[in-house]
């Protein structure tokens, strides 16, 4: 695939290469594109508006999981938020949705629960930031979850570090693997060696 091996071309040079740069906003923005009737515009509250062929088929269901709100609120958050600014919009939105977030006591990591599986979050969970989104509270959590998803809040800090475009993760994520899923995906085998989540 074409995109991954210009990713991966760009994969360290992505704090100088004005071209890497603007691979992955084209990526990114090459997403929104696709389920966003105006993808240009920034709605940071409720998101893009999706357009009436928008599905979560290929690229989208292997980031996502098909989770549509999800999705639909990431693409309408400005890309150029910093870090702290990217976690307390994510954590706004959890809670008009319903949920509710708890910032844990020793880790960096904020989990949000009360959300459903397939609408606010993909398979066991989804990361963005340092936010991690289920439908568990953070007492219920097995500690393995927790040691695996703190592994991916590194995943996004290394990539927003190279690059100040929050979504660059999760173009690497995406289209950087193949559009791998679970134990395929080189960003799952990474926290897995923490986590062993999937034991993969």
């Amino acid at each position: 695939m074409e995109l991954q091996r210009r990713l991966k071309d760009c994969h360290d040079k992505l704090d100088s290469d004005k071209s890497c740069q603007v691979l992955v906003k084209n990526s990114w923005n090459s997403l929104r594109r696709a389920f966003c009737k105006h993808p240009n515009a920034v709605h940071p509250a409720d998101g893009c508006e999706l357009t009436r062929t928008a599905n979560l088929t290929g690229p989208i269901l292997s980031l996502f999981g098909a989770s549509i709100k999800l999705f639909q609120f990431l693409a309408g958050v400005s890309p150029r938020l910093d870090a702290k600014h990217l976690n307390e919009e994510v954590q706004k939105w959890v809670v008009r949705q319903g949920g509710k977030c708890e910032a844990d006591r020793w880790r960096p990591i904020t989990v949000c629960y009360g959300l459903k599986k397939g609408e606010h979050f993909g398979d066991g969970g989804t990361t963005i930031g340092n936010t991690f989104l289920n439908d568990v509270p953070p007492a219920e959590l097995r500690k393995e979850v927790l040691y695996h998803e703190l592994q991916h809040t590194k995943q996004f800090e290394f990539y927003y570090n190279k690059f100040n475009f929050w979504p660059t993760f999760l173009v690497y994520y995406t289209y950087g693997t193949g559009l791998s899923r679970g134990c395929a995906n080189v960003y799952e085998q990474e926290a897995d060696l923490h986590g062993n989540l999937y034991r993969c």
